[in-house]
């Protein structure tokens, strides 16, 4: 049977863990829909599936728009179906579970409770949860053109009106868990993105997983988690799952005494999650060796005889052998925070400043970032400061100085800087750059290269992760 195959082929060669997440959009017709739950069930405990329906689930089998459908009926019929099976399936509901790590002996609250409840219960309740999961189809009531008068429900949801309806009270629900609880540990699982049903800023200490939009996303840093990248797709032929850990920070290797050792690359791209850095590696031949001393990890990549330091998903060809790597990683490690730890508290401190008046301050590499376009760079040879606004690496207007940046790019962070400029004298004052004259189109991309390099031995001192090597760095 077809969606049999499917199935075997989703979940071939997996550790099952407890929880399985399904973000919506498996089939349009319920009855291929039931299919699939009932053949899973047998392969995976339903106990530990956790499903939101999509916009697909709505069609309820119309393809064409040409029934009157009803969106409470809709979600009845898939209820009755997740009762009959054992699965779980969320609309605008919290799932958790009050015991020690994963059970399935889970709670709920619903949407009245989750509104209803007194601000104390709530922030009782979450006091010792190891998790929750808020799960809905989020819906779409923010989403410009491609909301429902696009046609994404068919004639289940039709008006923009009815979606912005369905959309708030998922808002809602999200809001009031936000200003109460949201210090804690949730998974905010639906179909549409958040930028579909929230227009407010990122939690960054919740998990946030999405499908509807066919595009694998992945994102983690320190303002945000999203895991959208395990997307089917249109045409999709093979299909797989991800996995993550519902920690934010853990190391899979914490408990591997000081060595050498042969790992897979399910493992090393777990070990990247949970560090927070974001690798798309895909090899799938060859042997990677872990290597871990007083701390600190070091990945080679070996195949066809050559050995590959790891940056993330890119390789860089090793001209000495794996020990000597492992002998030296101590020394390679503390010379690096000897030649660039003043720097980079340098750049913390730039990045404090810019939070102050209002923007970003996520740092990378050498960049400090304003906002997505506006940008200062922090020359680690000579310690002027550049500011910059870019649409692309190449396309990039150069400023004279972050003030005169402000006040023609972000008259807003501007004012914020006057403001409190009259307090601190020595706010952004790290050494105005000498190289600029005056505004000017700047093309060449010289100080990409050096933030990159500079970025990859950040990851020592963050992480205690190596993923560049330079032996000039040995000499000194």
């Amino acid at each position: 049977m077809f969606i049999v195959d499917i199935i075997e082929d989703m979940i071939d060669d997996v550790e099952i863990p407890e929880l399985l997440l399904i973000a919506g959009d498996v089939s349009f017709d319920y009855e291929i829909s039931k299919i699939f739950y009932y053949e899973l069930s047998q392969r995976w405990n339903p106990e530990f599936i956790i499903v939101v329906l999509g916009n697909h689930e709505l069609w309820d089998g119309d393809c064409l728009g040409m029934a009157e459908n009803n969106i409470d009926e809709v979600v009845e019929k898939y209820k009755e179906l997740a009762n009959q099976i054992g699965f779980t399936l969320l609309m605008n509901e919290l799932c958790y579970s009050s015991g020690g790590g994963y059970t399935v002996e889970q709670s709920f609250l619903n949407e009245k409770e989750m509104l209803d409840l007194p601000d104390s219960d709530i922030i009782e309740l979450f006091k010792d949860l190891p998790y929750a999961i808020l799960g809905g189809l989020g819906f779409s009531g923010y989403a410009g053109e491609f909301n429902a008068t696009s046609g994404l429900y068919r004639s289940t949801i039709k008006t923009l009106e009815e979606d912005l309806a369905e959309t708030q009270k998922f808002e809602r629900i999200y809001d009031r868990l936000n200003s109460l609880v949201g210090d804690r540990k949730i998974i905010v699982l639906t179909h549409t993105p958040k930028e579909n049903w929230s227009l407010k800023k990122y939690n960054k200490n919740w998990i946030y997983v999405n499908g509807h939009t066919h595009r694998n996303t992945y994102f983690m840093d320190s303002e945000k988690t999203l895991y959208a990248d395990n997307q089917v797709g249109y045409d999709r032929l093979s299909m797989g799952l991800r996995n993550f850990y519902i920690s934010n920070d853990y190391d899979i290797f914490q408990g591997f005494e000081d060595g050498h050792y042969e790992i897979t690359r399910k493992e090393y791209l777990n070990f990247n999650c949970g560090k927070r850095i974001n690798v798309n590696f895909s090899e799938t031949s060859g042997q990677i060796h872990m290597l871990k001393r007083s701390g600190l990890y070091c990945f080679v990549y070996e195949v066809n005889n050559k050995k590959y330091m790891l940056e993330g998903g890119r390789k860089r060809l090793l001209d000495n052998d794996i020990t000597y790597y492992y002998d030296n990683m101590v020394k390679y490690a503390d010379n690096i925070s000897l030649v660039f730890g003043a720097y980079n508290k340098a750049l913390e401190q730039l990045s404090r400043q810019i939070k102050i008046i209002g923007g970003s301050g996520e740092i990378h590499g050498s960049i400090v970032d304003i906002d997505h376009y506006n940008h200062v760079y922090l020359n680690a040879n000579d310690g002027s400061l550049t500011a910059y606004s870019a649409t692309s690496v190449v396309d990039k207007i150069v400023y004279p100085s972050l003030a005169i940046m402000l006040e023609t790019e972000l008259p807003e962070l501007y004012e914020n800087y006057l403001l409190v400029k009259k307090e601190d004298k020595k706010i952004l004052t790290v050494n105005s750059s000498s190289l600029v004259k005056g505004v000017k189109y700047v093309s060449d991309t010289l100080m990409y290269k050096q933030s990159n390099v500079i970025k990859a031995l950040q990851y020592t001192q963050n992480c205690n992760v190596i993923r560049r090597w330079s032996d000039a760095l040995l000499d000194l």
